[in-house]
């Protein structure tokens, strides 16, 4: 019945406006209202659809009644469906919409139009933040420079609200501190007070997007103790983390609209900062990578150094017992030279025998062969024991051997490898007697708290500062060329 069809026709979510062939509107119902922003049929029926729905003559937007679609499925007796398109409410304000228009027929003949629409608002915001999520990551893959990509991201919600006021600022944990890597709108001085930086990591740690207003501003400013910007109105924040790790923020400001940001841009705003995270993340991957490609190819190069090092210290002495016995072998030879030739040989046999042994320790070290066994040592017999070994090499070169203070009695008595602290020992004070020409070798150690620390100093040619660090890689000498005049 007619009470039931009047029921269905205003129950419609589409608003449903018909029209005469003049284009004069003889019905519609409340959804069409509404959308549209007026209050009763009186403002609608008997006016024509086109200045309704396109508000012609108003200076809007609107266009011309020639040029709508409406009118032209009317005049051409053809349904029309336009996917978008913009209506007008009373008020003057624009919305786009999805709309039909199809003839009405009696007896044949077309009597008018009816025509159905939807506000489309959602459907075009949700479009725009998949277009808007699609350009920032298609545009991450190519980028080259962090500050780059972020303009575009702030171009690109320019679309749907106001960016104006926009600044990201990446957090770093190692300093405690935030680098500002976006500033625009006049922000230039950015997290200038400890307080300011306070909020930004509270907000950043507790990891919930959230749009905050004038009197929680001016509250917050009190709590963390930093002067509040009367001018801000509202502003939109949202944290950029990796799962629970606090990476940054990204913060919109408002000075004008208190109403600038809703739930709405939040959502989004949180949805790029997850973009943000994902960006950040390859890149630290990246620079990663690299670094650790720089270091396995510096790796290389030095190995290569050292291999190159190592090939000749076995050669330099090999080609000198092979010399030597060469030499011996000459007829007639005096016992004095021949006892001298024996002492080279023995002097580079050593030599040889040092180089070898080193190489295998090394190979037990990367292969972590190495086992300690710990057992109870005096190490005041270490240090005189040393002090005696090394008197005759310190002497033949001229240079002083000194044992300095060291512990003595029951303050000796250490629980230790012995056999790898007297190695330790040994090449310490073997290198420095190798690098020092003249003055003095000392050496002996003392307690530090619960330490025991040994040391060893000398006048030799020493260690630049930028390679001190560099020594205790793998395959790094200070001098690495073949030529140095400096065995070992």
């Amino acid at each position: 019945n007619e009470e039931t069809i009047r029921l269905l026709f205003n129950s419609t979510a589409e608003g449903i406006l018909g029209a005469d062939n003049d284009g004069i509107c003889t019905f519609c119902n409340k959804s069409a209202l509404r959308l549209l922003g007026l209050e009763g049929e009186n403002q609608v029926v008997g006016a024509l659809i086109h200045d309704i729905i396109h508000l012609s003559g108003k200076g809007d937007g609107g266009h011309e009644k020639s040029k709508c679609r409406v009118f032209k499925s009317m005049a051409e007796e053809v349904p029309v469906h336009v996917s978008d398109d913009y209506f007008f409410k009373s008020d003057g304000t624009p919305f786009p919409v999805e709309f039909w228009s199809y003839p009405i027929f009696r007896d044949d003949k077309v009597s008018g139009t009816v025509l159905t629409f939807l506000d489309i608002t959602r459907r075009k915001y949700d479009q725009q933040v998949q277009h808007i999520l699609y350009e920032i990551t298609r545009q991450s893959m190519t980028y080259t420079r962090l500050d780059e990509l972020l303009l575009l991201v702030k171009n690109l919600l320019a679309e749907i609200m106001d960016t104006s006021h926009l600044y990201v600022s990446l957090y770093d944990p190692n300093n405690d501190t935030f680098r500002n890597v976006l500033m625009e709108g006049g922000e230039s001085k950015g997290l200038v007070t400890d307080g300011q930086r306070k909020i930004v990591k509270h907000i950043m740690e507790n990891g919930v997007t959230r749009v905050m207003w004038k009197t929680e501003l001016q509250s917050m400013s009190i709590q963390y103790g930093f002067e509040y910007d009367s001018e801000t109105q509202c502003c939109l924040c949202a944290p950029i983390k990796d799962k629970d790790k606090g990476m940054g923020i990204i913060v919109l400001k408002s000075y004008t609209d208190p109403d600038a940001f809703n739930e709405g841009n939040a959502q989004l705003l949180e949805m790029i900062a997850r973009e943000l995270s994902i960006i950040l993340q390859r890149e630290a991957m990246i620079n990663e990578l690299v670094a650790a490609k720089e270091k396995a190819e510096e790796s290389d190069r030095l190995k290569t150094a050292f291999l190159t090092n190592v090939s000749h210290e076995i050669r330099t002495p090999m080609n000198g017992i092979l010399g030597f016995m060469e030499l011996l072998s000459e007829p007639g030879m005096e016992e004095s030279q021949k006892e001298l030739y024996l002492s080279l040989m023995h002097k580079s046999g050593s030599r040889l025998l040092d180089t070898i042994n080193a190489i295998i320790e090394i190979s037990k070290i990367e292969s972590g062969q190495v086992n300690l066994n710990l057992d109870i040592t005096d190490c005041s017999e270490i240090m005189d024991f040393h002090r005696r070994f090394f008197e005759k090499a310190a002497a033949d070169k001229g240079v002083s051997i000194i044992l300095e203070k060291y512990l003595t009695g029951e303050e000796a008595i250490i629980e230790t490898d012995k056999f790898k602290l007297d190695a330790i020992l040994t090449n310490l004070i073997n290198n420095s007697l190798k690098f020092t020409e003249d003055g003095f070798v000392r050496f002996g150690n003392y307690r530090e708290e619960n330490r025991l620390v040994f040391y060893v100093e000398d006048t030799g040619i020493g260690i630049p500062p930028e390679k001190i660090e560099a020594v205790f890689n793998r395959f790094v000498q200070v001098d690495s060329k073949y030529t140095r005049p400096y065995e070992g």
